[in-house]
């Protein structure tokens, strides 16, 4: 396991010092990367290839441990070839700050990976995932969107986050977690309660199967 590293930074955090990768993982299993600083480096800040049933959680990527911009040279985290990962978790303690990357979090053939409580902001794109990686999962669609609503449409079942974008309207990312949905069989989400600013909602989905 990789927890509570300072990596890319000096020993307070703040400054940075630099590596090529942040971290580099190749065909591991079950590993759990939490609570460290990734940022400062010319490359990646994770580089996760091969790995299976692992966690990444309660880390900050492109900021220092103050959250001031320290960025990575290239994408935040990268997964290749990866199954049964999270990236986050259910609770609020989970969420990673995953920012100021080319791609925050970027899937190529991966399968039944969830990205789940995230805040993902200021880089030039927030979540991508390659043709034909985790079963070809697609954004949700938002239809209605108000200060007391907002619904849409999902895979069937899906569970669909909703986060306030911070980011520009080309490049939607979600920096601050609303609340969550689940689909009906038809997949149908509605999430009810304050909405302070309906024109800055952005949302993900997860299916049923992850």
């Amino acid at each position: 396991n990789i927890i509570g590293n300072y990596i890319g930074t000096d020993t307070s955090g703040i400054n940075g010092l630099g590596n090529i990768k942040g971290i580099r993982l190749g065909y591991d299993t079950t590993i759990i990367i939490s609570n460290n600083i990734v940022a400062g480096n010319s490359g990646m800040g994770m580089s996760i290839e091969g790995c299976y049933n692992s966690i990444i959680k309660a880390n900050k990527i492109g900021v220092n441990i103050n959250g001031d911009m320290l960025p990575n040279g290239s994408d935040a985290i990268q997964l290749g070839w990866s199954e049964a990962c999270m990236v986050g978790g259910l609770n609020s303690a989970d969420q990673n700050i995953i920012a100021y990357s080319p791609v925050g979090v970027n899937m190529s053939v991966g399968l039944n990976v969830s990205v789940l409580r995230n805040s993902i902001y200021g880089n030039t794109k927030g979540i991508y995932v390659s043709p034909g990686s985790n079963n070809n999962i697609s954004p949700p669609v938002i239809t209605t969107a108000n200060h007391d609503t907002i619904s849409g449409t999902s895979s069937p079942l899906a569970r669909v986050e909703l986060f306030y974008n911070v980011d520009p309207p080309n490049s939607p990312q979600g920096k601050i977690y609303i609340d969550f949905s689940t689909a009906d069989t038809s997949g149908y989400w509605q999430y009810v309660g304050t909405v302070n600013n309906p024109c800055a909602i952005t949302a993900s989905q997860t299916d049923s199967g992850k």
